[in-house]
């Protein structure tokens, strides 16, 4: 006998994929404070940021932040951001990015 408990049901999502041609590379940055915990950062915005990137499967790279330099550096002195060094563009806020 199995019994199971339904708090929600949601339809299956269906997950497009794109071809991303060998020779292009998409580096993304991922700004943040530092990882503790167990956890990849002790911010849960850049926790739900890191957590998203890997659910998607998109390529990023982490790096902690120098914290005398993220009102220079960050967009709006806040912390996460991402870097897309491709377009050489930096986006704030965790729902922003998302």
């Amino acid at each position: 006998v199995q019994a199971s408990l339904t708090l929600f049901s949601c339809e299956p999502w269906e997950i497009a994929e794109i071809d991303v041609p060998p020779s292009t590379t998409m580096t993304y940055t991922i700004y943040g404070y530092v990882p503790a915990w167990n956890l990849p950062d002790i911010s849960p915005y850049v926790t739900k940021l890191i957590f998203y990137m890997k659910m998607c499967n998109i390529p990023y790279e982490y790096q902690s932040q120098n914290l005398a330099k993220l009102d220079d550096d960050a967009p709006h002195g806040k912390l996460p951001y991402l870097v897309d060094s491709e377009r050489n563009t930096k986006v704030a806020d965790s729902n922003s990015i998302i």
